[in-house]
């Protein structure tokens, strides 16, 4: 998708219905709440959804969160490392699926490093300091994990890893969810760059600005990754369905090269 493609659709405003969205992924789809306004003009019945039908996304997190908090725990423990991989990926669709164990084992051989950006964003966030610098950091080296093996740029596999490894800290990176993001931005006549999204340091600072513009700094980045990803996957099964568009890929720049 380029940026002189013109959007030509209405999106919802994030604060109409976010908090329907928080009810879907904590408690899965009802009666009473399975309709929802997709666009300004049209309504549909989520429950007949593929990607929301009988799925309780909440619990998964769970298991994930759980995951995490062993590896930060237990940071010498290689099977934690594969254990979260594996279900992070099943879960949220990073594409490393059987590379996992190599993964895993990238990811465990680089720990020490992992950690110590860890701690400095940590560190960083809690002096109010922009640490986009370091984010960017952290991403880049884990979506690099697997380049030694011949694997390639995993650069939401990494955002969301990283999301899961320093709560709310990281919001997450996928071709449904920045695109988004990036129609949002252009609906509202803001500058913004749809092929600069795939540079981590450039999509925070447009994440952030989506938030300022749409007033939506009461809630976390993960509140508004649930909006953003279940709006955007209902909306791309919605136009699948009817054979008329999807979300395309974005474009992004593998930063070693």
């Amino acid at each position: 998708m380029s940026d002189s493609n013109e959007i030509k659709f209405d999106l919802v405003k994030p604060k109409d219905v976010i908090e329907w969205y928080f009810n879907i992924w904590n408690n899965g789809c009802n009666d009473k709440d399975k309709e929802i306004q997709l666009f300004p003009s049209i309504k549909v019945d989520v429950s007949k959804f593929k990607c929301i039908n009988n799925k309780v996304y909440n619990d998964q997190d769970k298991e994930i969160n759980k995951l995490f908090s062993e590896i930060c725990k237990n940071p010498d423990n290689f099977n934690g490392y594969k254990d979260a991989v594996k279900k992070l990926d099943k879960t949220y669709n990073t594409m490393i699926n059987d590379k996992y164990k190599e993964t895993a084992l990238n990811i465990f051989d680089t720990r020490n490093e992992i950690f110590e950006i860890k701690e400095q964003i940590i560190h960083e966030s809690k002096q109010k300091q922009n640490n986009y610098k370091l984010k960017k950091e952290l991403v880049d080296l884990i979506a690099c994990i697997n380049k030694k093996d011949g694997g390639k740029y995993a650069y939401s596999f990494a955002t969301k890893f990283c999301s899961f490894l320093i709560k709310d800290e990281f919001p997450i990176f996928d071709s449904i969810v920045s695109t988004l993001v990036w129609t949002y931005l252009k609906n509202n006549k803001s500058d913004c760059s749809h092929d600069k999204m795939g540079d981590y340091g450039y999509y925070l600072e447009k994440y952030k600005e989506f938030i300022e513009k749409y007033s939506l700094k009461a809630y976390s980045f993960k509140q508004i990754d649930i909006f953003l990803w279940l709006y955007g996957k209902i909306m791309t099964e919605y136009w699948e369905k009817i054979g008329v568009i999807r979300f395309s890929s974005v474009y992004y720049r593998d930063p070693t090269k």
